[in-house]
């Protein structure tokens, strides 16, 4: 069985608390009847595409063509969900970087890509607003490899939607965003828009 070990490059803490609200970043939303429930974990952040680029050992450009399953853990001594992941199939279109010349990283192989949310009991959680790769869209990735499963670099920054502008983000519902939520906003925002001027079409 596949264990998604979230490590420095991803995230250091996972446990499952505030309830948001669906309101996306204009992707598009869950029903008005869904719970979104976001963990704000503490992950690496980037300031540049540049560095972003340095600290991820796999980058690689494709789509996600379907989910595989969905990964849920819970407390051992009591039924609280801890963590939790979907694993999604990846098409790999263009190999961008492969440090480890890992045999999996090849265009038109596909690679199974742990992402950091998942649907439980009605609700979607997800870390620091993460949301699923659409099926059929173009992704460019910056991963790290641990037990045969790939997973974005600090969870948000490592996945850039090249279909759409949007980040693809949850938000929690309110008139203003939070302080923290609106300087990751803006991290991304400007990652993703360097990243789409170097790397789309």
């Amino acid at each position: 069985m596949k264990k998604l070990i979230i490590v420095a490059s991803s995230i250091v803490t996972l446990s499952f608390g505030g309830f948001l609200l669906a309101d996306n970043f204009g992707s598009p939303k869950p029903s008005a009847s869904t719970k979104v429930i976001s963990d704000h974990g503490k992950v690496d952040s980037f300031a540049s595409l540049t560095e972003l680029e340095n600290e991820s050992p796999i980058i690689v450009r494709g789509k996600k063509v379907g989910k595989l399953s969905t990964q849920v853990r819970k407390s051992k001594v009591d039924p609280t969900l801890v963590s939790g992941w979907t694993e999604s199939e990846f098409l790999i279109r263009e190999v961008i970087k492969n440090d480890g010349n890992s045999e999996k990283v090849q265009v038109n192989k596909k690679i199974v890509v742990g992402e950091m949310a998942f649907e439980y009991e009605g609700a979607i959680h997800t870390v620091n607003g993460y949301q699923e790769m659409k099926n059929g869209d173009e992704y460019l990735l910056f991963l790290v490899e641990q037990d045969g499963l790939f997973a974005t670099r600090g969870v948000t920054y490592g996945k850039v939607p090249l279909d759409t502008k949007e980040l693809e983000l949850y938000s929690e519902e309110s008139h203003e965003e939070s302080h923290e939520e609106e300087i990751h906003a803006e991290e991304l925002a400007s990652i993703f828009d360097q990243a789409r001027k170097k790397y789309g079409k």
